[in-house]
């Protein structure tokens, strides 16, 4: 019976190099140690002739998880709750089994991680290249060498980045960012540099999935974050308990809160903020009122709020905001503290945080080409919050906007009041008439823009952390009033 198999024998070339030769050779150890299906087999292995070694293992049909996700992102598709789970669940139990034998993997990534789908449509997973694993006596990881970093840096632990010791906890990590990823189609941490990167992970995670995802479980977001945990002893210890965990919460039976988002494609509306007919010469920003805004709890003890700044002064009102953008290049999306210029085509929402319970109201003001004034009204919609402005939770999203039109300033005003303004209120609720949000009636605009105009004070306080790509803002007076100027070309 003919058996398709791979056989991997080192170059002539690479014999006089010691580390290729010691790598190769501890992928022959590490894969004979390890007795799992998730594991490729080894048929056979030893020295030729002339002592050239060599490695013959199973072929495994399919592709990597890099190429299959990439595949994905082409097609506008992330994968389902379902397939992450299948994925995690297989690839958390090849670790550990992998763990137990004495074998650290350190280089696990989506290019490491085959899949194929079986005649029943199921995932089959297959960890691969061992090659750097860290090989021990099982269950003894504490004799790994310090001072030493190999691995792909995009996925390495905080104590592996350091050179410091690793252990199974190293490989959860790992595997939680890659989980990050699958959910999300972003990395937690996209710093500018690899140097920046420990930084990012001594911090955390600054976008929770879910802020990506919004029908994400709360308990797969809580699973997540724990594995991507700074501290070692904050981790699964246990790669196969994070994959078990995550994957049955992802495939949980009780209702799991979901937006439309989740089940709509977004659909970009045709109305003009900036004016009432095609004919406006400014604001061009269309707003998609099918992407619904998403009010996402917050897993409990993790906060967006960075460290207060030392101070004797008394803050009335505080928030973060943010936006999250996407490129209609398909690029992933990214974080932006809105101190960039945006093309033409970019989507963003605007992603508000505070610790305190309030009134949240956001209005997009352009002119029309008599001169006059327009409003229109970004958040709440008759469909973020049931129209309300009144919110509880630390985190609010607006919903997709889209930049067009030619190369402008986009001016919006934030509002966070503790209590509800009437002036707002009233605008609010005329706008929800208007079928695209539109605020056009003289008496009104003049009366909002002269309360936003009154309640812009100096005193008002910005903090933008440029590594976080957030705005903090604190108010020594009740509303915080803040415009916000978004640039596109």
């Amino acid at each position: 019976m003919l058996r398709t198999v791979v056989i991997k024998v080192l170059k002539d070339s690479s014999l006089s190099k010691p580390w290729i030769v010691a790598k190769f050779e501890r992928e022959i150890e590490a894969l004979t140690k390890i007795a799992d299906a998730g594991v490729v087999g080894v048929i056979d292995a030893g020295k030729l002739s002339g002592g050239k070694p060599y490695l013959v293992m199973e072929y495994v049909e399919g592709s990597d998880l890099r190429q299959f996700l990439q595949r994905r992102d082409s097609a506008n598709r992330r994968l389902a709750f379902e397939e992450v789970a299948e994925i995690v669940r297989q690839v958390g139990r090849t670790l550990t089994s992998a763990h137990e034998a004495g074998v650290i993997h350190r280089d696990l990534k989506p290019a490491n991680i085959m899949l194929r789908r079986t005649p029943s449509g199921d995932f089959q997973v297959k960890v691969i290249d061992f090659g750097i694993a860290k090989i021990t006596s099982p269950a003894v990881f504490d004799t790994t060498t310090t001072g030493l970093m190999v691995g792909t840096v995009a996925y390495m632990a905080p104590e592996q980045l350091e050179g410091k010791k690793v252990s199974p906890a190293s490989d959860v990590y790992a595997l939680g960012i890659i989980a990050y990823e699958m959910i999300t189609g972003n990395k937690p941490f996209n710093p500018e540099s690899p140097t920046l990167l420990p930084q990012f992970q001594r911090a955390g995670v600054n976008v929770p999935p879910r802020a990506l995802r919004p029908g994400l479980p709360l308990a797969a977001q809580a699973a997540i974050l724990k594995a991507l945990s700074y501290e070692v002893s904050s981790r699964y210890q246990r790669a196969r308990d994070f994959g078990d965990a995550l994957a049955d919460a992802l495939t949980a039976d009780e209702p799991v809160v979901q937006t439309e988002e989740d089940s709509i494609p977004p659909v970009e509306d045709k109305r003009d903020l900036s004016a009432g007919n095609a004919t406006a010469t400014r604001r061009r920003l269309r707003l998609s009122w099918l992407a619904a805004a998403v009010l996402l709890p917050i897993v409990l003890g993790f906060t967006f709020a960075w460290y207060h700044r030392t101070t004797t002064t008394t803050f009335a009102r505080t928030l973060t905001y943010s936006l999250t953008v996407e490129k209609p290049n398909g690029q992933q999306a990214v974080q932006s503290s809105g101190q960039e210029t945006f093309r033409g085509g970019d989507r963003f929402r605007l992603n508000v945080f505070s610790r305190e319970s309030g009134y949240l109201y956001v209005f997009n003001e352009g002119a029309e080409d008599g001169g006059g004034t327009i409003f229109t009204l970004i958040y709440p919609t008759p469909k973020t919050n049931a129209g309300s402005a009144k919110h509880d939770a630390p985190m609010i999203q607006t919903n997709w906007n889209t930049f067009a039109g030619p190369p402008d300033k986009e001016e919006f005003w934030i509002v966070w009041s503790a209590s509800p303004v009437d002036v707002l209120e009233d605008a609010k609720n005329l706008a929800m008439v208007d079928e695209q949000g539109r605020l056009t009636r003289a008496m009104t605009v003049r009366r909002l823009r002269e309360f936003l105009m009154k309640n812009t004070h100096s005193d008002l306080n910005t903090f933008t952390d440029t590594r976080k790509q957030q705005v903090e803002l604190r108010a020594t007076s009740d509303p915080l009033v803040k415009l916000v100027e978004l640039e596109h070309r």
